[in-house]
This record gives structure tokens, C-alpha cells and sequence, in this order.
């Protein structure tokens, strides 16, 4: 048996309906026999770092969001040449953050990270109701004398 033949044994055959067609192992390299591909490595500088960037972002919770990312980033200057540097990875992570929250809770995103509702907006949409159900009861009392 050459090498031409090797992989035929492992060949997977479909049938269309009309005519068999079979496809070699090598286009599938996550069936049987292929290995796997670890995820990268990381290193104690980057595991630091990121313990880092985690404690700061904790301590950071009350903060606004541009004070977080001021605050965050002053914390982890240390860890890099420049601020440029630090306010990158600080970017990188917040967004990390974002993306993982937006995965776990969906929909709710806005309620953990969006805008907080507008209080004044709230009060407007209240007063227009109230307004709306006088009208409606006065209408209702008018028209059918209750």
C-alpha cells in the first residue's frame, strides 16, 4: 500500500441520492485522529497583570465609567512602559468585560452597563399620564354621567 492509499480507510463516503463521493481525513482535521489545539499559554506577567486589572476594576465598581477606565489604567501604569500602553490594555480588558457580560446576561446588558434611566424623562411621562387618565375619566364622566 503506498502512500496515494493511506487514507482511504479513513475516507468518509456520502451518498447524494445519485452518485457516492468521499472526502479524504486531512479536510477534517477535527475528526477522528486530529489534534486538538490548546489555548495560548499565559505567563505569571500576564496572570499578574490581569489580577491586576481585576482588583482595580472591583475597586473601581462606583465610579463612573470614564472615571473607571481614568482610574484603571493610573493603577496598572506600573505595569508598562507607557501610559499609552496602560490605557490600551485597560481598553482591551473593559471591553473583554462588556463582551462576557453581554454573553452571560443578553438582553439585561443595559440594566449591568447601559444608561441609567433619566429621572426627569421619567417625571415628564408620569405627568402626561396622569394628564391622559383626568381627561379620560372626565370624558368617561361626560358622556355617561358617572
Amino acid at each position: 500500500m503506498n502512500d496515494e492509499n493511506k487514507n482511504y480507510p479513513e475516507t468518509k463516503v456520502y451518498y447524494d441520492g445519485s452518485h457516492y463521493s468521499g472526502i479524504p481525513q486531512e479536510n477534517y482535521p477535527h475528526g477522528k485522529g486530529s489534534k486538538k489545539q490548546s489555548a495560548a499559554i499565559s505567563t505569571p506577567e500576564q496572570t499578574e497583570r490581569k489580577a491586576k486589572f481585576e482588583t482595580a476594576y472591583r475597586e473601581s465598581q462606583s465610579l463612573s465609567r470614564k472615571d473607571r477606565k481614568k482610574y484603571i489604567a493610573e493603577k496598572l501604569q506600573s505595569e508598562f512602559e507607557t501610559a499609552e500602553q496602560a490605557k490600551e490594555y485597560t481598553a482591551q480588558n473593559l471591553e473583554r468585560k462588556r463582551n462576557n457580560a453581554a454573553k452571560r446576561y443578553g438582553d439585561n446588558i443595559t440594566e449591568l452597563y447601559g444608561t441609567m434611566p433619566n429621572r426627569k424623562r421619567q417625571r415628564k411621562n408620569l405627568k402626561l399620564f396622569t394628564q391622559i387618565v383626568v381627561r379620560f375619566r372626565f370624558f368617561l364622566g361626560g358622556v355617561r354621567g358617572i
